[in-house]
């Protein structure tokens, strides 16, 4: 029988406000985000045998007109 593995979030993680030019506003549950390649990307840290990093939002940085929380 296989093994199955349990993942969990390894702490926490915080509620960003991102607010579009276009004055909408998204709640982003994440342990951060960077900006890469013209691209606000957000991810959740998770741990199972190792600790490990998934990309849970993309949104382009020029549609963004600010980013607050955590």
């Amino acid at each position: 029988m296989a093994e199955t593995r349990r993942l969990e979030l390894a702490n926490e993680p915080g509620t960003w406000q991102v607010t579009l030019l276009g004055g909408s506003t998204l709640n982003v549950t994440a342990h951060g985000y960077s900006e890469e390649q013209g691209s606000y990307i957000f991810s959740l840290l998770l741990k199972g045998q190792s600790c490990f990093e998934i990309d849970i939002l993309r949104t382009p940085s020029n549609l963004v007109s600010k980013i607050r929380g955590g």
